[in-house]
């Protein structure tokens, strides 16, 4: 059941480069944020280059009103985007391949299937208790054949793991075994399997998900049209998934625990990315064996991380409280950017009287430096005072001010 469905408006935004690698990251527009909200600093080296890793922190001037905790809102939210960097852990959950050939009649039809249809469907089993979907659309000047598999059930049938992109190529060869002999290869059949689906995933352990899910339900990706939070049903109301996402793809976050009804050790929150054409395409991923270059999936995969903004650091006590004392902001700017987070750990909507102007503004703001309230960011007793999931080291860390 989805109990927050949000579409937020991007009128007054241009459309970002879409997910090609090495192309502008969200940090690179700090400085706008910065000439709106002066004072703000952005992090050298937040753009597409660098290495990735935890988020530098800014240095609060001695008598400071809010300390450290001033040093965190500053910097601690800015991740930086490493292209060509390979994720650890980074595995693929489902992957649909195709290729242009004939099928085989007679072995579709003793599968149940009519080879004078235009479109075909069977179930074909690879390992034991695992099936995988093959469907054949009749195309101009031949036939399209189409394979639908989770890798990672090849190589674990028991497991709920992902399938390493290194071993991509070993499963891939099991499923071709199983499917081959409802392919006539004949003369023209080159061999060659195009990527059109695929979901990419990694596992965070060790997080407090009904937390960190909360938190991050204030997130603002550029161009995401939809937006839902899911709740667990019964007395505790846990979240279990967040999802963003558009007609290009689609990003989640969710409780794997929950999800594999305990099969997960607590605290396993897993990011899945669920990648279509458009972005395949611009990725440069177009074949088979593109999703074994660890590199080239992997610049992919963090680009389209910093997009969703599920890295931001998420502001509990005191640290929200330092919005108010931010250098160099009016009073006006202060104050609305601080009520703005109060509405949003709460769920709620942006207080009455914000400008649609101005909350483009804030949200800018957060989007490009990175950072959320808390669920709990107004609670006296909300934990550290920023943290954040940690792409490089698989797990929520503290942000030190």
């Amino acid at each position: 059941m989805s109990v927050r469905n949000e579409k937020p408006s991007n009128k007054r935004e241009k459309e970002p480069q879409d997910c090609a690698p090495g192309g502008r990251a969200p940090g690179e527009a700090a400085a706008e944020a910065a000439a709106e909200l002066p004072g703000v600093r952005s992090t050298p080296g937040s753009g597409g280059g660098g290495a990735a890793g935890p988020p530098a922190v800014g240095v609060c001037s001695a008598g400071g009103s809010a300390g450290g905790e001033l040093a965190a809102v500053e910097g601690a939210g800015v991740v930086a985007v490493a292209p060509g960097v390979v994720v650890p852990g980074l595995g693929i959950d489902k992957v649909r391949l195709t290729t242009v050939a004939l099928p085989a009649g007679e072995k579709w039809q003793a599968l149940g299937a009519d080879p004078d249809l235009p479109f075909m469907k069977a179930m074909v089993k690879v390992v034991d208790g695992v099936v995988v979907s093959v469907w054949a659309h009749r195309i101009e000047g031949g036939w399209r054949m189409s394979v639908e598999v989770n890798p990672s059930r090849v190589l674990y049938p028991d497991g709920w793991g992902l399938c390493p992109l290194s071993r991509f190529p070993e499963a891939w060869e099991v499923v071709l075994a199983a499917v081959s002999e409802l392919i006539d290869p004949g003369e023209d059949w080159s061999g060659e399997w195009q990527v059109r689906m695929v979901h990419l995933a990694v596992d965070f352990a060790g997080v407090d998900c009904n937390y960190v899910l909360r938190s991050l339900s204030a997130v603002r990706a550029s161009y995401a049209k939809e937006k839902h939070l899911w709740f667990r049903c019964g007395p505790t109301a846990m979240a279990e998934t967040l999802y963003v996402g558009n007609g290009r793809g689609k990003a989640k976050v969710y409780d794997k625990h929950a999800e594999t009804e305990g099969a997960a050790p607590p605290g396993t929150l897993r990011y899945e990315l669920a990648v279509g054409r458009a972005w395949l395409e611009k990725a440069g991923i177009l074949a088979s064996d593109d999703l074994s270059d660890e590199e080239l999936v992997g610049a992919f995969f963090r680009e389209r991380w910093a997009w969703t903004g599920f890295g931001s650091a998420i502001f509990a006590a005191p640290a929200a409280f330092a919005l108010l004392h931010l250098p160099d902001l009016s009073k006006v700017q202060r104050l609305e950017l601080f009520a703005l987070f109060a509405c949003e750990a709460h769920g709620q909507a942006p207080f009455p009287g914000c400008s649609e102007a101005s909350l483009d503004r804030y949200q800018r703001f957060k989007r490009n430096n990175s950072v959320v309230p808390s669920a709990s960011a107004f609670c006296v007793d909300s934990g550290a005072a920023v943290t954040r999931l940690d792409l490089d080291l698989g797990r929520q860390i503290g942000v030190e001010s």
